[in-house]
C-alpha cells in the first residue's frame, strides 16, 4: 500500500488505520519512530476490536508486524503509546 510519513501520536490517544486484505495474503507493517517515545501497534479484525490478532514486535527503529490473512476483509491497525508516550512516526504497509 505504501509509506505514510509525518504521522504523530499524541499523549493518551490511539491512531487507527483500516486495511483491506484478500484471503491468504500476508500483511506486513513496519512502524518506525525515534527514541523520544515508545509506540506499539496491534492488528484487529473488523468484527472484534476488543481482542487483537497480533501485536507488533520490537525491531530496529520501531516495531514490525506480520499477519497471514486467512479470511479476506477489513483489518484495523492501532498505534498506541507505551506508558502514555507520544512520538512522530512512519508506517510502511505492504500486502503480498
Amino acid at each position: 500500500l505504501g509509506v505514510f510519513a509525518g504521522l504523530m501520536l499524541c499523549k493518551n490517544d490511539f491512531d487507527w488505520y483500516r486495511v483491506k486484505a484478500e484471503a491468504d495474503s500476508l500483511l506486513s507493517v513496519d512502524l518506525l519512530h525515534s527514541d523520544d517515545g515508545d509506540l506499539d501497534m496491534r492488528l484487529y479484525t473488523a468484527s472484534n476490536l476488543a481482542q487483537y490478532l497480533v501485536a507488533g514486535v520490537e525491531a530496529e527503529g520501531g516495531e514490525a508486524l506480520e499477519y497471514l490473512a486467512t479470511n479476506g476483509g477489513w483489518y484495523y491497525l492501532r498505534v498506541a503509546g507505551f506508558n502514555e508516550a507520544q512520538n512522530a512516526y512512519e508506517l510502511q504497509v505492504e500486502i503480498k
